[in-house]
């Protein structure tokens, strides 16, 4: 439509413009006045009447949105009246008691466990075991493969896609003790993995799939992959990989760039890639509309096979009324993915039938879920996940006051406890995982805790665990001890020890050295026990190597600080708990098989003409074979003894 340059028509483009520039703003001047009218002359007058029915529904629906609707409450009187006998009472919960910490567990291991520059641990993971027919929380860890720690001369095409292709077994160490150095005990150990102790058994330890697996590799190659259990080589006979052909090879060189993928001899019509290693990208492309847990971890199945277990949600941010975590207003752990370590197979299981959500995807993605319960050998050894759980303990310093006056007028909100770790600075206390006996339990269990503080203060009102257990898995159980007595929060204690004169004064003598442990808050009976491991470190860099030096156990007004558990106990409560038994002492057998691994090691380093580690694998051959003599005299002067004994 054309307009003529004179006349009313040429004057109205303006107008409308000016018009339509100016609705908006007005439409904010009007709305703003309105509400601020509603608010000044109908809501701040008589404020919790008008809003009691919103502010309930916000609550309710909270609640149920996170789950936090059917905690389990136990008001708890501490009562400092505890004895020697309670203490043996509760032994399941006593010899459970976690003296070793994430970080440094992980340190010893990369130094002592590691065993090659090309492996490498990233983390550890507390789950329950039977250990000697004894339920046991360990940390187990899987030994990943990591190429970019080799020597540079040895970072070629063949070495980092044909040669280096998977991890190699697992650690495993009891929480709830240290040898004489004060080091974790290692139950499973070494390569090829040695299970000591009744520990399970590994079958299969190599790793193809983990949680650092970023680059593809091809196995089946002319060659034989480099492996620590054949030393002779090894070839991946699993059904994960896509048969190299012409067409695949074309296909894959052109996706990932890789022109030594189309001309390299050492692949062959039997040949394979493996590709999307990362466990947690693996489950994520096959369940993209599920939310994943970061925090995967490994288990040992009955068949001796290592299974990833990945935390998987589902989430929305449409739950009417609740509050916001972030982006979203609603969440449920309602999905556990196993993956093998070996083949990369993933399965999908269903842990929350009442999910409404996963309901909806089972109807969508018939065969994507299995439709059997979760296998029964992973099952003993799962542990409910700490991000939901941590979202859940955020609600509840709050949600846990169910009813609108006492949320409107803010009465008894709650804080995360805090302590001191590693260093000096108060820091909020991180969700632990414990064995021990919880109210309405029949035995001790797995579970996750976290203490809570009033805002602003330290002193201790709640403390919430979750269940790990399968029959009772992610149920919520909250001990309240009242805002009328004090009860000592982990701060409280921190202070305490500062200001015991005997420990403060090592703890000066050892000046930058010392590594705070977590300060681990234990209910016993009707009282309640503080224990945190004092770490001294040999320095700042890569070789240090933490060793518990000091084990501190607070019980009302006193606090004791001991080489051991043991010690403190008897020191507070006159009684000799039965010995843990991990002895550190290394037998005849495994030095001999230290010889063997040392010299098999100084072979492959020969071949692979890496003179470096040549040199460090004979020195260490030398240092075994010195420790296999002295044993070997040590037996020998027993034996003579014994023979003058009897003559």
């Amino acid at each position: 439509r054309s307009y003529s340059v004179t006349g009313v028509q040429t004057c109205a483009l303006p107008i409308y413009a000016l018009m339509t520039v100016l609705l908006y703003p007005v439409t904010v001047v009007v709305v703003m006045l309105v509400a601020y009218s509603m608010q000044t002359l109908i809501v701040s007058p008589d404020e919790f009447s008008v809003e009691a029915a919103f502010m309930q529904n916000n609550i309710d629906c909270t609640r149920k949105a996170y789950g936090i609707d059917k905690v389990v409450n136990h008001d708890f009187k501490v009562e400092y009246n505890l004895t020697g006998q309670d203490i043996l009472n509760n032994l399941g919960t006593m010899n459970n008691i976690r003296l070793i910490d994430y970080n440094q567990t992980i340190k010893v291991a990369n130094q002592i466990q590691s065993i090659r520059n090309y492996y490498h641990f990233t983390d550890t993971d507390i789950v329950p075991y039977e250990i000697d027919g004894k339920l046991t929380a360990v940390a187990i860890s899987p030994r990943e493969l990591t190429t970019e720690k080799l020597d540079e001369t040895a970072k070629n095409y063949i070495n980092t896609k044909m040669k280096y292709t998977h991890g190699t077994g697992v650690v495993m160490n009891p929480i709830n003790s240290v040898t004489e150095q004060g080091q974790p005990y290692f139950i499973i150990r070494d390569i090829p993995p040695r299970s000591l102790e009744g520990s399970p058994d590994i079958s299969q330890p190599r790793i193809y799939f983990g949680e650092n697996m970023k680059d593809y590799v091809i196995v089946g190659t002319r060659d034989k992959e480099l492996d620590e259990v054949e030393t002779g080589g090894y070839n991946y006979n699993g059904i994960a990989g896509i048969k190299l052909n012409l067409l695949h090879r074309l296909v894959y060189a052109l996706k990932y760039g890789d022109f030594k993928l189309m001309i390299s001899d050492q692949i062959s019509t039997d040949s394979k890639l493996l590709t999307n290693r990362i466990v947690l990208e693996r489950v994520k492309l096959a369940a993209p509309f599920l939310s994943f847990d970061n925090d995967i971890y490994i288990l040992i199945d009955d068949n001796g096979r290592l299974k990833w277990v990945v935390d998987g949600y589902t989430t929305t941010k449409w739950f009417p009324y609740s509050q916001y975590s972030g982006e979203i207003n609603y969440i449920r752990n309602s999905v556990k993915a196993v993956v093998d370590a070996y083949d990369g197979t993933v399965k999908f299981y269903v842990m929350d039938e009442t999910d409404p959500i996963i309901k909806s995807y089972e109807r969508i993605y018939p065969t994507l879920f299995e439709q059997t319960s979760f296998p029964q050998d992973l099952a003993e050894h799962i542990r409910y996940p700490e991000a939901i759980f941590k979202i859940q303990s955020e609600m509840l310093k709050k949600y846990h006051l169910d009813n609108s006056g006492d949320f409107y007028e803010k009465r008894g909100i709650w804080a995360l406890a805090r302590e001191k770790y590693e260093g000096d600075k108060a820091v909020n206390v991180e969700p632990y995982y414990s064995l021990m006996k919880i109210m309405g339990g029949t035995r001790e269990e797995l579970v996750l805790m976290q203490p809570y503080t009033l805002v602003n203060k330290d002193n201790m009102v709640a403390w919430l665990a979750a269940r790990c257990d399968i029959k009772n898995y992610g149920q919520l159980v909250c001990y309240n001890f009242g805002q009328n007595e004090n009860v000592y929060g982990p701060f409280d204690i921190e202070k305490k020890i500062d200001n015991e004169p005997s420990l403060a004064q090592e703890l000066a003598l050892w000046g930058s050295s010392v590594v705070r442990g977590n300060l681990l808050v234990i209910p016993v009976k009707n009282s309640i026990l503080y224990v945190e491991p004092i770490y001294i470190s040999s320095g700042k860099d890569q070789g240090q190597l933490p060793e518990v030096k000091k084990i501190v156990v607070a019980y009302g007004e006193r606090v004791v600080a001991k080489p051991t558990l043991d010690e403190a106990l008897k020191a507070l409560f006159g009684v000799n708990r039965p010995a843990v038994v991990t002895s550190n002492e290394e037998s005849l057998e495994d030095i001999i098989s230290k010889v063997l691994q040392s010299f098999e090691e100084m072979k492959s380093f020969s071949r692979e003409n890496d003179w470096e580690n040549y040199g460090k694998a004979i020195k260490e051959l030398e240092e075994n074979i010195n420790v296999l003599r002295e044993k070997n005299e040590e037996k020998q002067e027993i034996t003579e003894n014994s023979l003058t004994e009897a003559q």
